[in-house]
């Protein structure tokens, strides 16, 4: 059964994407100015990232290569503490494909091409899911 969600068929206006949303535009690449407060502040960053590229830059299939530069750049890390990625040495880059594969399973996202690198696109769910967070981070700046 779909899952409902409150704002289907909300669109947001030109002067709310700022808020949310910064473009690089030479290398073609959407950022969050902030991210989420939520415990899962890296889902809901991937969620905001694809919805943004739709807005945006009118891109439906977004390549991973840029997902992770898009979510690097916008501050996302894996769930290391500073101390600890400090002291480890450790990568604190995102492996998008692990981040986003529960929610391809939820069928909130669809993966194409099964191979390393590829495309992720919202299904329709996916995008009131992404569509609340905006209105969620909209509100919160």
């Amino acid at each position: 059964m779909r899952q409902r969600w409150e704002y289907d068929e909300y669109e947001p206006s030109a002067e709310d994407l700022p808020i949310v949303y910064e473009t690089d535009a030479k290398r073609g690449l959407v950022k969050l100015r902030f991210l989420s407060d939520r415990a899962t502040k890296n889902d809901d960053a991937l969620f905001l990232i694809l919805y943004g590229y739709k807005l945006l830059l009118n891109m439906t299939d977004v390549p991973v290569r840029d997902l992770n530069q898009s979510l690097t750049g916008s501050g996302c890390r894996k769930g290391l503490s500073g101390l600890e990625s400090a002291l480890t040495f450790a990568d604190t880059r995102l492996d998008v494909d692990r981040l986003a594969e529960l929610n391809v399973v939820n069928a909130l996202l669809q993966k194409h091409s099964l191979s390393k690198g590829g495309f992720y696109r919202l299904t329709d769910t996916g995008l009131g899911k992404a569509k609340n967070l905006f209105i969620y981070m909209r509100d919160r700046a």
